[in-house]
C-alpha cells in the first residue's frame, strides 16, 4: 500500500489588489499556449514554500512592427481639468475610474472604460485641493480614505453611491492628520482597521487614523528613524510586517509592525535609494529594489531583499543585478504575461531615456542569486 501523505500547501489569493480581466492576464492567446500568466503575483506561498513555474514564453520579446503599434484616434476623452503631480486614479467596484486631478485642483473626472466616456465627478470638500503626495486606500465598506498632500493635514472620505444608502457619490471631510503630508506619502491598513499614514516629504512623522469611531480621529503615530523622502515605498513581508524603504537618497529602511504599531530599524540597501526607487517580487519570494536617482544621478544598481531570513532583519541587503541603463525619476516595473518584469528606466543622468530592461531570474545559480538584466525594446521617442 502507498501510505504517503500528499503535501498540503497554504495559499491566499489576493484579488483585492490583483485583478485578472483579459486573455493576456491568464496567458491565453500567447505564443506559448501553456503559459498561465503571472499567477505568482497574487498568490502568497505558505510555509512549505510552494513554487509555481510561470517563467514561460519569449525571453526578451520582439521589437514592435507597424501592425503592433495601434493608433490613438479621436474622439479623445479629455479629463475635466489638467493634471499634475499627485494625480490619483481610484478604481471603483463597477470598473469605472475616478481621477482626482491634483495640482492644486478640487475637481475629479469619472471614466467609464466600457463606453470610453468621461463625465464630471464630485468635487473635493469645500476649501480643499489635491496636491503632491495625494494618496488613498479602499476601506472595507467600499469607500476610500484620501490624504490630500501638498504639505497639509487635510483628508477626505470618498463615499461611494449605493442603491440603498446613498443616491450619488460624494466627498466629505475626513479627520485632520497629526502632521503635514507631502511627496512619497504611504498608507497601510492595520489588522484592527486603523490606518498608518507615513507623511513623506522627508519627514519622520506619521499618523494613526481610526475611522471606525463615532468621531473619526488621527493621532500621532510612531516616528520613523529617518525621514521618508522621494523614492520611499513599502513591501509587505510574509510575517505581516512591512519593510519601509525610506528613499530620500539614503540606504535606510524601517520595519513596521502593524499589530503592535511599532517601528524598528531595518536592513540597509546596498546603495542609496532616491526618486524612481521601487521594488518587485521574484518568483522565489525575494524582492528586487531598483535604487533610482541618487546624489550622483541615476543608477545602474539594485538590491535583493529576502524577507524570510532567520532573523527577518539582516543588517544589509545583497547587491542585485545591474541594469543596462541607469534608472532615475519616473522609473517603474511592470510584470509581463510570461512572469518576467520589464523595467522602464525613466530619466537618466544625462537626458530622458526610452530604454527598458527585462529582469531574468532564470539565470539564478547555486552561487549567484542576483539574476540578470537583459535589454528590452525601446519605448517610442
Amino acid at each position: 500500500l502507498n501510505l504517503s501523505i500528499p503535501t498540503v500547501y497554504s495559499l491566499t489569493i489576493d484579488n483585492e489588489n490583483i485583478l485578472r480581466r483579459d486573455n493576456s492576464d491568464f496567458g491565453i492567446g500567447l505564443n506559448d499556449a501553456s503559459s498561465t500568466g503571472p499567477i505568482s503575483s497574487n498568490i502568497r506561498n505558505g510555509d512549505l514554500g510552494l513554487t509555481l513555474n510561470y517563467r514561460l514564453g519569449n525571453l526578451q520579446g520582439t521589437a514592435s512592427t507597424t501592425s503592433d503599434l495601434g493608433v490613438f484616434s479621436p474622439p479623445a476623452q479629455l479629463l475635466g481639468s489638467s493634471t499634475s503631480q499627485g494625480t490619483l486614479a481610484l478604481k471603483l467596484a463597477d470598473g469605472k475610474l475616478l481621477f482626482v486631478h491634483s495640482g492644486g485642483s478640487n475637481t475629479t473626472t469619472l471614466y467609464d472604460p466600457l463606453t470610453n466616456s468621461t463625465s464630471s465627478g464630485p468635487v473635493l470638500p469645500t476649501g480643499t485641493v489635491a496636491a503632491t503626495g495625494t494618496n488613498a486606500v479602499r476601506l472595507p465598506n467600499g469607500n476610500f480614505f484620501m490624504i490630500h498632500g501638498g504639505i497639509s493635514t487635510v483628508t477626505s472620505i470618498y463615499n461611494v453611491a449605493t442603491s440603498t444608502a446613498l443616491a450619488s457619490s460624494s466627498f466629505s471631510l475626513g479627520p485632520v492628520l497629526s502632521g503635514n503630508v507631502g511627496s512619497s506619502s504611504q498608507m497601510i491598513i492595520n489588522p484592527d482597521g486603523t490606518i498608518f499614514v507615513i507623511h513623506g516629504a522627508g519627514l519622520l512623522t506619521t499618523s494613526m487614523c481610526n475611522l471606525t469611531r463615532s468621531v473619526m480621529r488621527c493621532n500621532a503615530g510612531p516616528s520613523l528613524t529617518a525621514g521618508a523622502g522621494r523614492g520611499a515605498h513599502a513591501i509587505q513581508r510574509p510575517d505581516g510586517r512591512w519593510l519601509i524603504v525610506l528613499g530620500g537618497r539614503t540606504t535606510t529602511t524601517n520595519i513596521y509592525d502593524p499589530v503592535n504599531k511599532l517601528i524598528s530599524v531595518g536592513p540597509t540597501t546596498s546603495v542609496l535609494v532616491g526618486e524612481g526607487g521601487h521594488a518587485f517580487q521574484r518568483g522565489d519570494g525575494k524582492w528586487i529594489i531598483i535604487h533610482g536617482d541618487a546624489a550622483t544621478g541615476s543608477q545602474l544598481t539594485t538590491s535583493i531583499y529576502d524577507p524570510t531570513t532567520s532573523t527577518g532583519n539582516p543588517t544589509a541587503m545583497l547587491a542585485g543585478a545591474a541594469l543596462l541603463q541607469a534608472a532615475g525619476a519616473g522609473a517603474y516595473s511592470i510584470q509581463r504575461a510570461d512572469g518576467r518584469f520589464q523595467t522602464i528606466v525613466g530619466s537618466s543622468t544625462a537626458a530622458l531615456s526610452n530604454s527598458t530592461n527585462i529582469y531574468n531570474e532564470t539565470n539564478i545559480t547555486a552561487n549567484s542569486f542576483t539574476g540578470i538584466y537583459l535589454a528590452g525594446s525601446n519605448l517610442p521617442n
